[in-house]
């Protein structure tokens, strides 16, 4: 199957951002404000499912589905679940705004669109005559970015030390 390797490889990455969220856990601050609980909360949920949509496609086709039925399948897979709970978590971090420093204002702005333009990509992918793994990879690889992004902003609010500003 194309891509096989690369599936595997940012399963193992996500498996690797799971362990670290144990770490952050584990050495984090005592008390954590509500934005670094949101980050810790979406770092973890963001690390596994990334894992299980990575091996998703791998599944499928040790099913035996075609490939293009094995990235059609998923397609659909990933954009319902990513559209569920982001109806959920993009208005609770909208809210969360207010307590936000600039910096994450900006980028919560800039993943906020890639999610729709990744979505878009999935929707055509799972809707095309001839679905590729392309759109497949660029959805897996926004979400990892996403939990690439808490995990530096946890990082570096437990540097400063000041789990309310960061």
């Amino acid at each position: 199957m194309t891509g096989e390797g690369t599936l595997w490889v940012i399963a193992e990455i996500s498996i690797g951002f799971a362990g670290f969220t144990g770490v952050v856990a584990v050495f984090g601050q005592q008390t954590w404000s509500a934005l670094n609980r949101y980050r810790f909360t979406a770092l973890w949920a963001t690390s596994l499912t990334t894992m299980l949509f990575a091996l998703f496609p791998l599944l499928l086709s040790y099913c035996g589905l075609t490939e293009p039925k094995v990235w059609r399948y998923s397609s659909v897979v990933i954009v319902l679940v990513l559209t569920i709970v982001n109806c959920v978590e993009l208005p609770r971090a909208w809210r969360l705004r207010t307590h936000m420093p600039q910096t994450d204002k900006i980028t919560l702005s800039g993943l906020t669109f890639v999610l729709f333009a990744a979505i878009g990509g999935l929707v055509w992918n799972a809707t095309s005559h001839a679905p590729t793994i392309a759109p497949y990879m660029a959805a897996l690889i926004y979400m990892l970015l996403v939990a690439s992004t808490m995990f530096v902003r946890l990082l570096s609010s437990h540097v400063s030390g000041n789990i309310d500003e960061a």
